[in-house]
């Protein structure tokens, strides 16, 4: 490698996130058949995150936020925005390769070819005697991507080609393998959630979280039937028994799952025999395994009555638990009913594929598992994976198997689906055989070569340390793939090649229902960067031009070099060298989409003839390129017309077959004694549940799930709680509050963890949230600390993460701790209930005071920047309410400020501040109002204006911004009669100077000389973008119609002005407005409305508390029913033709016309 120049000096370069990239105005060319060029740009989007496999078209790429429609298979959640990376997240994007210099530890940037010789240098220096390469693919990696590493890595002999599914999520595709001989979905998403007599079994499926439109399309059934089977009362678990009951909760102990199918079954056999389908049995089952099954199922121990005594979570729960039973399993056994179990990545890493597999045997004995003769689901099982691709990753990422799940051993098989000679994988079936969990293992005297396909891997991996010192060994070398590499890569790898960010590159998806979703880039890569299929093309054409220059490397590596000679290397992987030659072309540095897909095709339907997961339609023809990049997403492989398909009528049916869909028998799961343990002692779960009630928590639980490094930053949380029962807490002699050191009974590491003592878990189980934080950032605190790489599902490899034992003891506190649980889980103050304490008062001008309040007992304050807290108080005998707004920030949460001014002939004001002192304690309604900043919403650049008091709800909101860091340019103008009655001018100042680059302040003084006026000079002065602006207005009436005016005058759209209000007065009317009244019967409330306005703010103003999402008429939470009246509703994909026909709208866009009453 001598003639790789050494690495240039100056920085690596990065950007903060995609948006800065210049946008593309036509298709790329190595899409398009013929390579042409010109052709018009495709705006479909796809979500690179969850396995739900959203995609939607933008309506409008001009505004933002930007305009999703259509989108499916669901309606999306915030993740589907978030794929455009149009905000900071946690790291930046690089856009330069770089290695590292381990004499001065920082990193050096190279070119694009650099890297790839590089990349070279070192797969070709592990190919020797003593040496080996891993491949992990831990991020989302995409179809052509996997299917790259097998043309590739195989190749080159390497064997350990692996990803995070095979620990974390596979399970619930490989346990139809074992039942089938295949692996895969048999029904659909809109199957699943549509059509009568559906009966749901949610095997610890936190839908709300890892989900959320899946889970709305099933809790907006109005025959919702529903069970939930849970350790903890998780977030759906919560809206399921307000939905239901608390009985459709199954609250059991973490791994009883197949005792508790076992026990259904037992029911089933006892009581209701005669629903067990006999031609299913005789016709389409293996007959001596389901005897096996039956056998075990009616044995004593699981009996429904001594079931429940095992697995019950808590004593309390085993009379609902065996009621649950009884009545779930005369569900199931009703022919009319259609069962379909939605089973977690969790059930997966507590009983591996175990659970999944008794399930499945139930289902099946029943005849429910697979699709009727006219092609409706009988029942079955939907699969929602973990992560956008985990399909592709169980098809192509495994030791064990090539591409298609072709088993190891048949080697010569996808060696002739390549093209190759038998013998050319000779080296793969040499290589000695590791699990992902196993890479950590010590090596003495070996060199390994980790390749890694994204990162995070240091903080994902159970057993985070081992790793970290596998990783770091001086026999390791780390070679990282991914745009937006972690702190720790950037210290430790010795070379990252980023590709670029996923709105700059094609991704090919499939999801949990086999929908193959083709996401089109609508952003120009970074010169330097290359998507990752390109990569491992490239670096092989980099290999087979060093073998052509060197005889020696040649010789060293004879059987690349057989390779070589027959013109094999050349006419796979190398640019072809004309118009009509053979190779694989590179269009615009990128390989040929068009190509590749013909490739797969062939490898597909080659060899021994069309494997499983072959691209066909369901009539069997092939998908052929155009249709995908026409159309952007198809199900393939017949699943939801006839896969599965359990035609009785048709004596030659055979509905189950093996990968290459030879027929075979449906084979009963019979589990052995160490498949039923259930773990003794303290339990340690981890997952993704916030198992809070703060929104904040849980949007950002379900804002992080699977998109990690590219979540932004607002609302991570400083660090996460253990959540302990109160039995196990008084026990061990735990507080609330307080310190718990966790350690490993396997491996005896420790971490300690504020303690939040909540009965939503039981017994001895313990849970914390492995979503990242702030603390994880800044102190290394990692749940995988503790966590085990040994405890494993024998027939998947997946890890127990959700059963590993631990020791539990109370620590000392690591500060000293304040009168609050300040940096801690303290629960959510919710209002009126929990009183405040009024800790300080703060003069902020001579007839202006900040009332900071404190909770009693200790709570966090959750609201939105810019939003009102209205007072209950008793003045003169007299019970009146008032409304605040709070001049404190979001951010900071143990404190809620309100700034209040003295106001001539003002009652309640004047009151308090005549007579509220240190230590008073008063009531308040929980935070509201519709005046704020979203997180989830911001615009790219803001106005703030505000007189008098109506600074302090912008104070709120400019502090939010500097405190986190918020991409958003913000000017704020403050008008007063005299300096010395500005409200926050010092502070604002300060802010300015600190925060500059986004950040600016100026004082107007009206009554000073030289003070100047609030006009269009000073506008033009002040704001000369005013236009790309956001108006955020607050103070009294008349100043804000003068300036709204002004504003407008100025070529603002009216649009883009919010204006304050409080309780029933609405934002000012557009000129001509009339008003009507909004009866919400249920709520027994009325209220003024202006016309034009959307019903969700006359909800607010009335303060009912309406569930909402998006606020533009995307996610459906704000689903209400009109009974009469007229409202303006635009069309919304989020509400279905019957309910629209019902009655129901959208609250956030539905704009009041007229009088009317709504059913809340």
């Amino acid at each position: 490698m001598t003639n790789i120049e050494p690495p240039r000096s100056e920085a690596v370069t990065t950007i903060e996130h995609a948006g800065v990239l210049p946008d593309l105005t036509c298709m790329p060319a190595y899409l398009v058949p013929g390579h042409r060029r010109g052709q018009r740009l495709s705006t479909q989007i796809s979500c690179s995150y969850c396995g739900v496999g959203d995609g939607a078209i933008l309506a409008d790429t001009t505004v933002r936020p930007f305009v999703l429609t259509g989108a499916q298979p669901t309606h999306g959640c915030v993740k589907l925005g978030q794929s455009r990376m149009e905000q900071a997240s946690a790291h930046p994007i690089h856009t330069t390769p770089s290695v590292l210099d381990r004499t001065t530890g920082r990193r050096r940037p190279i070119t694009y070819g650099e890297a790839i010789s590089w990349l070279a240098f070192h797969v070709l220096g592990h190919r020797g005697p003593g040496a080996r390469t891993l491949v992990y693919a831990c991020g989302q990696v995409d179809y052509f991507t996997v299917f790259a590493m097998q043309e590739v890595f195989r190749l080159l002999g390497v064997r350990n080609v692996t990803g995070n599914a095979e620990h974390c999520l596979n399970a619930g595709a490989v346990h139809n393998e074992v039942l089938t001989g295949q692996e895969g979905p048999f029904i659909t998403i809109d199957q699943a959630f549509n059509g009568p007599n559906r009966v749901f079994l949610l095997n610890g499926w936190n839908g709300m979280i890892s989900h959320p439109p899946a889970y709305r399309l099933l809790a907006r059934r109005t025959d919702l039937d529903a069970y939930l089977v849970e350790v903890m009362v998780t977030e759906t678990a919560k809206d399921l028994a307000r939905r239901l009951s608390d009985d459709r909760v199954l609250l059991v102990r973490p791994r009883s799952d197949p005792h508790l199918a076992l026990a259904v079954a037992h029911e089933i056999l006892t009581r209701h025999a005669r629903a067990v389908e006999e031609r299913f049995v005789t016709r389409f089952s293996d007959a001596g395994t389901f005897a096996a099954f039956r056998e075990l199922a009616l044995s004593e121990p699981y009996a429904p009555e001594n079931v429940v005594v095992r697995i019950a979570a808590e004593e309390r729960y085993r009379l609902p638990l065996l009621r649950a039973i009884r009545e779930l399993a005369a569900k199931l056994a009703d022919p009319a009913t259609v069962p379909i179990a939605i089973p977690s990545v969790g059930l997966s890493q507590s009983s591996g594929i175990v659970a999944h597999c008794l399930w499945g045997n139930l289902l099946a004995m029943l005849g429910k598992y697979g699709l009727r003769g006219e092609g409706d689901p009988a029942g079955g099982v939907l699969r929602l994976p973990g992560q956008i691709n985990a399909e592709s990753e169980v098809q192509g990422l495994s030791r064990k198997f090539f591409m298609g799940r072709i088993p190891i051993e048949q080697a010569d098989e996808a060696a002739r689906r390549m093209g190759l000679p038998p013998g050319s994988y000779k080296r793969v079936l040499e290589d000695t055989p590791r699990a992902a969990l196993d890479y950590s293992e010590p090596t003495p005297g070996e060199r390994e070569l980790f390749l890694c396909v994204g990162t995070q891997f240091e903080a994902n991996m159970p057993n985070r340390r081992r790793w970290t010192d596998k990783l770091t060994d001086s026999s390791s070398t780390l070679v990282v793939i991914d745009p937006i590499p972690d702190p720790w890569s950037l210290a430790h790898a010795d070379l990252i090649i980023p590709s670029p960010p996923h709105p700059a590159t094609t991704k090919l998806y499939q999801n949990g229902e086999w929908r193959l979703r083709l996401s089109v880039p609508q952003k120009k890569a970074p010169a330097e960067t290359r998507s990752d299929a390109t990569i491992i093309y490239d670096l092989m054409a980099e290999i087979t031009g060093l073998l052509e220059a060197d005889a020696g490397l040649a010789a060293r590596h004879a059987d690349l070099a057989g390779h070589l000679r027959s013109g094999y290397l050349r006419r796979r992987f190398c640019q072809p060298p004309g118009k009509g030659g053979r190779g694989l072309r590179r269009v615009d540095g990128e390989v040929s989409r068009v190509q590749l897909w013909n490739r797969v095709q062939d490898y597909l339907h080659g060899g021994s003839g069309p494997l499983y997961c072959a691209f066909d339609h369901a009539d069997g023809t092939p998908i052929r390129w155009g249709e995908l990049l026409r159309s952007h997403s198809v199900v393939y492989g017949g699943v939801g017309v006839n896969r599965y398909l359990l035609d009785y009528a048709d004596p030659d049916a055979s509905p189950f077959r093996d990968i290459y869909r030879a027929p075979r028998l449906f084979t009963f799961f019979v589990p052995t004694e160490a498949d039923l343990f259930l773990p003794e002692g303290i339990v340690l779960n981890s997952g993704r549940s916030s198992l809070s009630d703060d929104r904040r928590r849980i949007r950002f639980a379900t804002s992080t799930f699977n998109s990690g490094k590219a979540t932004p930053v607002a609302d991570m949380p400083d660090e996460h709680p253990l959540h302990v029962s109160p039995s196990l807490a008084e026990r061990i002699g735990l507080e609330d509050g307080g310190l718990a050191k966790v350690t490993s009974t396997r491996h005896g590491a420790s971490v300690e963890l504020p303690v939040t003592v909540s009965d939503r878990v039981k017994g001895d189980t313990v849970y914390v949230s492995f979503h990242r934080s702030r603390a994880q950032e800044g102190r290394g605190l990692y749940i995988n600390d503790v966590t085990d790489h040994e405890g494993r599902c024998a027939y998947s490899s997946q890890v127990q993460l959700k059963i590993q034992p631990v020791t539990l003891e109370p620590a000392v506190a690591r500060r000293r701790r304040p009168l609050m649980a300040a940096h801690h889980e303290a629960p959510v103050w919710e209002g009126i209930d929990t009183p405040l304490v009024v800790s300080r008062l703060l003069w902020e001008t001579a007839d202006t005071c900040t009332v900071r309040l404190q909770s009693d007992p200790p709570r966090r304050f959750v609201y939105l920047p810019g939003q009102y807290c209205t007072l209950v108080l008793d003045v003169g005998g007299r019970r009146v309410t008032r409304s605040y707004s709070i001049s404190s920030s979001p951010s900071r949460p143990y404190a809620l400020d309100l700034t209040v001014k003295r106001v001539p002939g003002g009652l309640v004001s004047n009151w308090l501040l005549d007579n509220l002192r240190t230590g008073d304690r008063l009531r308040a309604k929980a935070p509201r109002g519709g005046f704020r900043l979203d997180p989830d919403d911001l615009p790219d650049k803001v106005l703030f204006i505000g007189a008098g008091s109506g600074v302090t709800p912008l104070m709120s909101m400019s502090r939010w911004l500097c405190d986190v860091s918020a991409p958003v340019d913000a000017v704020f103008l403050q008008s007063a009669r005299h300096a010395d009655e500005a409200v926050f001018d010092r502070e604002l100042r300060l802010l300015a100077e600190r925060h500059r680059r986004h950040f600016s302040y100026r004082l107007v003084t009206t009554r000073t000389s030289g003070g100047g006026r609030l006009d269009r000079a000073l506008l033009d002065a002040e704001v000369p973008d005013l236009r790309d602006r956001v108006a955020y207005l607050c103070g009294p009436a008349s100043f804000m119609d003068a300036v709204t005016q002004l504003l407008t005058g100025l070529g603002l759209n009216p649009s883009k002005v919010r204006r304050e209000s409080f309780g029933t007065v609405a934002e000012a009317p557009e000129p001509g407005a009339g008003t009507c009244r909004v009866d919400f019967v249920r709520s027994g409330r009325s209220v003024t409305a202006v016309q034009g306005r959307p019903l969700l703010d006359a909800a607010e103003s009335a303060e009912i508390d309406l569930e909402y999402g998006c606020r533009s008429g995307t996610c459906g939470d704000c689903r209400v029913r009109v009974v009469s009246g007229r409202l303006a509703s635009p069309p919304s994909d989020a509400l279905t033709g019957d309910e629209i026909a019902q009655g129901y709208t959208l609250a956030c866009v539905s704009r009041v016309e007229e009088d009317c009453v709504v059913d809340i």
